[in-house]
C-alpha cells in the first residue's frame, strides 16, 4: 500500500474517531448517568433560556459536556491512567497509600483534638448515659472501634500521630470509668494473623470483626455473671478473592481493584435466626439498610439493644449468636431517643458501638 493511501486511511479513521462522540450525542446513545461521579447529569437548556443568553450558553455547555458520546469511558480511562501510572487518586475523597492500600481522605486529614473541653464533653455525655442505665439496672458497654489508619498507619504517606482511637480512649480513661472498651489493642495484637481490614474499603473484614468480637465477649463475661460467649474457634478461615469495596467503588474500579481477604465465614452452627424489621423509633425516613432490625435466636436468653454504625455489618452475626433477641439500631441517638427504645425493648443489656472517626465529628 502506498504512503498516500496509508495517510488517507489514517486521516479518515481519525476523523471518524473525532466524529463518534458527536454522532452518539445526536443519535441519543450518549451517557445516561454520570458514571462514578455520584451526581445527576446536567439537564438540557430550557426554552425560557432563549431570553437569557448567558444562562443559555452556560446551560448548553454543561448539557453538551455531560452528554457527548464515550464521555464516561474517557473519564474512566483518564482515571485509570492517573491511578496506575502516577499513583494519584482521581477523587479527593480517596487517598492512595502504599502497596495498593486505600484510605478515606476524610479520615486521613482528620486532626486529633487537643482541646481538653472536647474530651470533657464526651466523657460527661457517655457517663450520663451509663449512669442513667445503671439506675434502671441495665448494664452498659461502650465499644470503640479504631479507624483503619489507626491499625494500618504504615501504608500511609504521612507522619505524626495517626492513632486518634488510642488518644480518645486514653482521654476518657484519664477522666474516670465509662465502661468503655477500646478494640485497638486487640486488633494490633492480631495483625500478624492476616489482614484485619480491607485494603479497598474503610471497614474491617470478617476476621477483623471476629477479633473485635472476642474482646467484646471477654468483657461481657466479666460484666454478666454466668454468661458464656461463643468463641467461634472452629471456623475454618481461608483467604478469598473479592471485588473492591467502598473505596474502590469511589475510584470507579470495584471489579479491577480486587483483593485477597477474609470474607463471610462458612460455619455449620449459625443460629436459625428470625430476622425482621423492628418498629420505627423516629418519624424521619431512613434508607432500608439503616432501619432497625430484630434478630431472634431460639434457645438463647437475654435481650440486647445494640446501637451502632456501619462497622456492625460484619460484627452483628457473631454478637447475635449469643442472645435470645438482639435489636440493632444504626444511629447516633440522643438520650431521649434511648429512653424511648429502653421502654419499648426492655433490654437486659445495652451495647453501643462507634468508630472513632464519627465520634470526633460530634
Amino acid at each position: 500500500m502506498s504512503a498516500a493511501k496509508t495517510d488517507l486511511i489514517l486521516i479518515i479513521g481519525f476523523a471518524l474517531f473525532l466524529a463518534l462522540p458527536l454522532t452518539m450525542l445526536i443519535s441519543g446513545i450518549g451517557p445516561t448517568g454520570a458514571g462514578t461521579e455520584n451526581r445527576v447529569l446536567a439537564p438540557p437548556p430550557q426554552w425560557a433560556d432563549l431570553l437569557r443568553p448567558q444562562q443559555l450558553t452556560e446551560g448548553t455547555e454543561r448539557w453538551f459536556n455531560d452528554r457527548f458520546g464515550m464521555r464516561n469511558q474517557m473519564i474512566q480511562g483518564y482515571n485509570r491512567i492517573k491511578l496506575d501510572l502516577f499513583q494519584t487518586s482521581p477523587t479527593d475523597k480517596v487517598t492512595i497509600g502504599r502497596d495498593g492500600w486505600l484510605y478515606l481522605t476524610e479520615t486521613v486529614n482528620q486532626k486529633i483534638p487537643e482541646d481538653p473541653a472536647f474530651y470533657d464533653r464526651h466523657f460527661q455525655h457517655w457517663k450520663n448515659r451509663r449512669d442513667r442505665l445503671a439506675e434502671k439496672g441495665i448494664p452498659y458497654l461502650f465499644v470503640l472501634v479504631p479507624d483503619k489508619k489507626s491499625i494500618y498507619p504504615e501504608y500511609l504517606h504521612v507522619t505524626g500521630d495517626t492513632d486518634s482511637n488510642g488518644r480518645f480512649a486514653r482521654e476518657m480513661a484519664a477522666r474516670g470509668d465509662l465502661s468503655l472498651l477500646d478494640l485497638g489493642p486487640a486488633l494490633r495484637a492480631r495483625k500478624g494473623d492476616g489482614p484485619l481490614y480491607f485494603r479497598n474499603d474503610s471497614h474491617w473484614n470478617f476476621y477483623g470483626s471476629l477479633t473485635g468480637y472476642r474482646a467484646i465477649a471477654e468483657r461481657l463475661q466479666v460484666m454478666l455473671p454466668g454468661f458464656q460467649a461463643e468463641t467461634f474457634d472452629d471456623i475454618p478461615w481461608s483467604l478469598s478473592i473479592c471485588e473492591g469495596g467502598g473505596l474502590a467503588r469511589m475510584l470507579g474500579f470495584p471489579k479491577e481493584l480486587k483483593e485477597r481477604t477474609y470474607m463471610w465465614p462458612v460455619w455449620d452452627r449459625w443460629c436459625e435466626w428470625e430476622r425482621k424489621e423492628a418498629e420505627p423509633y423516629k418519624t424521619e425516613p431512613m434508607p432500608d439498610y439503616r432501619k432497625p432490625q430484630t434478630w431472634t435466636c431460639p434457645g438463647k436468653d437475654l435481650k440486647v439493644l445494640l446501637i451502632h454504625d456501619s462497622f456492625m455489618t460484619a460484627l452483628r452475626l457473631y454478637l447475635a449468636q449469643n442472645f435470645g433477641r438482639t435489636t440493632f439500631v444504626w444511629d447516633y441517638i440522643d438520650q431521649q431517643t434511648l429512653e424511648v427504645l429502653i421502654e419499648r425493648e426492655k433490654p437486659d443489656l445495652v451495647i453501643e458501638q462507634h468508630v472513632t472517626r464519627l465520634l470526633l465529628m460530634q
